[in-house]
């Protein structure tokens, strides 16, 4: 593994740890702020496959992953089904992302920002006790222009977490370069034995996961170390008229080029998107 993976990884797993240590009581204090600066409301149902649903803060993971859909805004709050919940505050800034199912409050992200960035914690509603459990921890950074330029996204399980997807972003005149890397915390841990022969799959994990079958059959597959990282580059070029219209990819691997079956390949954008507006690199 290169220098700045390894690094990357001991940054992230400090950085989760601390954040879900810091956050995973202050449920109901958050609930307060939000209460506290909400000024209007927005709705749209969804299928839940992208995070947040349509303010998903990625620019390409329901155009690069199949199924994954952002869903469609409406104007009035849904009766049934899956749907979001978004509240904002004086200044447009989303401040909440709630996710109901017909009535049920299934979960309810808080939006915190400090300047141009944002930090999201995101509690679930359990289905074995009812209480709502730090689930997803996420970091957004933007430009002057309203552009992301970074965007972290940590999924908890039973108050473990074990996996880290990063996307960084550059703007270009005719196009835009997203770099996606996901960290596998786990077999970085297993790897580099920083749990001290600890089968939990982070310092902050819960005793109860030792006794989960299905998460220690799923983890130990995972023997490879070269497998815990996954890098890609996306080149999405515009078309004439503005409109995001085609994307390539290339695969790395402890940072280097590395030959994929879709090298050279031009993917078709179907879904009408405008090109991020700003200032050019």
């Amino acid at each position: 593994m290169s220098d700045r993976l390894l690094k990357n990884c001991e940054i992230l797993q400090q950085k989760y740890d601390s954040l879900f240590k810091k956050y995973s009581c202050d449920y109901n204090e958050l609930l307060e702020y939000v209460k506290a600066d909400s000024y209007r409301t927005e709705y749209a149902k969804s299928d839940l496959s992208c995070h947040r649903g349509y303010y998903c803060p990625s620019l390409i993971l329901d155009i690069v992953i199949g199924g994954c859909n952002r869903g469609r805004k409406v104007k009035q709050k849904p009766k049934n089904g899956y749907y979001y919940e978004y509240v904002f505050n004086k200044k447009d800034e989303l401040i909440a992302s709630k996710v109901f199912h017909d009535t049920e409050l299934l979960s309810q992200e808080v939006v915190l920002w400090n300047g141009q960035t944002s930090l999201s914690i995101e509690y679930g509603k359990s289905p074995i006790t009812a209480v709502y459990e730090l689930c997803t921890i996420s970091e957004c950074c933007y430009d002057h222009y309203g552009r992301i330029i970074e965007y972290e996204l940590t999924p908890f399980l039973n108050g473990c977490w074990s996996e880290v997807q990063t996307e960084k972003y550059e703007y270009y005149s005719n196009q835009f370069i997203c770099f996606r890397e996901e960290y596998d915390i786990y077999n970085f841990n297993k790897t580099n034995k920083r749990n001290n022969g600890s089968k939990h799959m982070c310092s902050t994990s819960l005793k109860r996961l030792d006794t989960n079958e299905f998460v220690n059959a799923l983890y130990s597959v995972q023997n490879d170390p070269y497998t815990y990282i996954n890098q890609r580059k996306y080149i999405f070029n515009y078309d004439n008229n503005g409109y995001i219209a085609s994307y390539l990819v290339e695969s790395y691997k402890d940072d280097e080029v590395v030959q994929s079956i879709w090298d050279g390949h031009i993917f078709d954008v179907s879904k009408k998107r405008a090109a991020p507006a700003g200032e050019i690199f």
